[in-house]
């Protein structure tokens, strides 16, 4: 099956170096009145000035609660807590939290318990340090810790466990915590909500912000909450909800580097799910700080399955400038390739993606597709019988060539991928258009026309096109923030050919005018030339006829695989 790519644009005109803003995190320099800011001594903190406020008004932290959260929370008996992300309290991971020993245990087994863990697992020797815990001691911990004991945990421990003296073992031949810093936060009566900051990814990295929610409970602080802080210097237009086996559906989000950061820190891509970083993908560097380059804006990112592995992969495209040298000013673009894999993850492939950008002198996602030749081969890929026979589209069920093509197709379809399927009969001859639409707009529309030599496979940008039937003319038209284009395109010998293009938005996106009558005031380009906004619309019904157009499809309307399938078996 040969795919024929088109351009999926998704631009981001302005350059974009977003900072952090920390809407719970405020830092605010005022004069201390903290009477006791030991964690050791338990845990309070008093202030003269605010025990006369309203017990419902949020107030930033002061600096020396700043200071003594940012204690309280590296203290061994308490880090545990910012190693899993939860909702509530019962939600929190034991097995991370208990995994060092939370500062109740130190991995020293006495005769007594090393007896009885190689009792319980049968082995011979011990090589590495042993966590031990009671019941007993757990339930103690999380009643002061949590408000609730082990049984109302929904995460339970996964250790060796010992009936006979009911005690739990776990080997850990090193520890799992992380620092953290403490950089702002509010109260709101007893309820702190603190900004939490991860110090151990490379300094190049958009940084780890969480919310860690605790509250005073007498002289004790328990934990309510800890969630990542997902939209914090997100950048929104290039971030996408996406369908990604196995993990269903989760975020891919970009992030700008800090404001105030290294001047040369690169573009942040991660998968999120519900408040939960699954992985942070690596960038081109190994710190993710670039030598002499500063990044400006992410200005395409797309999904395509470029091995036809049937897992989706990852193209992004971003503009740079130069830190220092002759070329200070001058920007240039930048593509990277990512493969995906049956677990979930991207990994960045450097030499593909270095091939690509010294290959083509204008990146695209359409280049880079067609550099790659996505779609060479992928019939055979992905039809093979078991003896490894390509079965082919002359082997038939139903007796047409064409419906069986589009049969195997819709066989094949990633359900997570795919909103459903419709027929369109875009030319003049008796065999339809196959319609994929896509759960999302990263995804967009897939036009699949069968030819003598097969069928092939052509990627619309993003879910918007209409279409005139039997007039071989289709114009997909789409945008975003105050960027949008209408592509004039028709169809030959199953590929979708441009014929002509418009393009009209804002100069600057970030600051966009409006005319005395309120209206934005765009500029508009037709065919590489720059006309009025009524000047573009008599071009374009010059060359595509709005009146005689069709809407892509009704979503309401759309087929599932299997009725399309059972339609076509008839």
């Amino acid at each position: 099956m040969k795919k024929v790519k088109l351009a999926c644009i998704c631009m981001i005109c302005l350059c974009m170096t977003c900072g952090v803003v920390l809407s719970a995190c405020g830092q605010k320099e005022e004069t201390p009145d903290v009477t006791d800011s030991n964690p050791n001594s338990g845990s309070q903190i008093t202030n003269g000035e605010n025990e006369q406020m309203d017990a419902g008004e949020t107030r930033e932290l002061t600096q020396e609660e700043i200071r003594f959260f940012d204690e309280y929370l590296s203290m061994w008996e308490n880090a545990g807590f910012l190693l899993s992300t939860y909702q509530s309290a019962e939600e929190v991971d034991l097995n991370e939290l208990f995994y060092s020993g939370a500062g109740i245990s130190n991995g020293s087994l006495t005769e007594e318990q090393r007896e009885d863990y190689l009792r319980v697992t049968g082995g011979a020797e011990i090589y590495t340090d042993v966590v031990s815990l009671t019941t007993a001691e757990i339930d103690d911990y999380l009643l002061k810790k949590t408000g609730l004991i082990s049984a109302q945990m929904k995460n339970k421990l996964d250790w060796v466990y010992s009936a006979q003296t009911d005690t739990w073992y776990q080997q850990a031949g090193d520890t799992n915590m992380r620092n953290f810093d403490c950089v702002g936060g509010t109260a709101t009566g007893d309820v702190y909500r603190l900004c939490m900051q991860a110090k151990d990814i490379g300094t190049g990295y958009f940084p780890e912000l969480y919310e860690t929610v605790l509250k005073k409970n007498g002289d004790l602080y328990q934990f309510v909450s800890n969630l990542f802080m997902e939209e914090e210097g997100k950048i929104v237009d290039q971030s996408f909800e996406i369908t990604l086996a196995p993990w269903g559906k989760v975020t891919f989000a970009s992030y700008a580097p800090e404001k105030d950061g290294v001047p040369t820190a690169d573009v942040t891509f991660r998968l999120i799910q519900d408040g939960k970083i699954l992985t942070t993908l690596y960038g081109v560097s190994f710190d993710n700080i670039r030598t002499n380059q500063c990044f400006q804006s992410v200005d395409a990112v797309s999904f395509p399955d470029i091995d036809a592995d049937g897992y989706m992969d990852l193209i992004t495209i971003a503009t740079y400038d130069y830190a220092s040298g002759p070329d200070v000013g001058t920007g240039y673009r930048e593509a990277r390739i990512y493969s995906g894999n049956e677990y979930g993850y991207f990994v960045y492939e450097s030499n593909l993606s270095d091939a690509v950008n010294s290959a083509l002198a204008e990146l695209t996602v359409r280049n880079v597709l067609n550099f790659l030749g996505v779609g060479a081969g992928q019939a055979s890929a992905g039809n093979q019988n078991a003896s490894g026979v390509n079965e082919g589209t002359a082997v038939t069920r139903t007796g047409i060539a064409w419906k069986d093509a589009y049969i195997d197709i819709l066989k094949n379809a990633d359900p997570y991928q795919w909103s459903g399927f419709t027929l369109i009969y875009l030319d003049d001859n008796d065999i339809p258009e196959l319609i994929m639409a896509g759960i999302d707009e990263a995804t967009g529309n897939v036009l699949v026309a069968y030819t003598e030599d097969g069928v092939k496979e052509n990627q619309l940008n993003r879910l918007y096109f209409s279409y005139i039937e039997r007039g071989n003319q289709l114009c997909n038209s789409e945008g975003l923030m105050d960027y949008y284009y209408d592509l004039v395109l028709t169809l030959q010998d199953g590929e979708l050919i441009l014929t002509d293009q418009g393009y009209y938005g804002a100069e600057d996106n970030s600051n966009v005018q409006f005319d005395e009558n309120g209206e934005r005031i765009y500029k508009y380009e037709w065919n590489g030339k720059q006309v009025t906004k009524e000047e573009y619309a008599k071009e374009l019904n010059a060359v595509y006829d709005q009146s005689k157009a069709i809407p892509c499809y009704n979503w309401n309307e759309l087929y599932s695989a299997e009725k399309l399938i059972a339609e076509l078996s008839r």
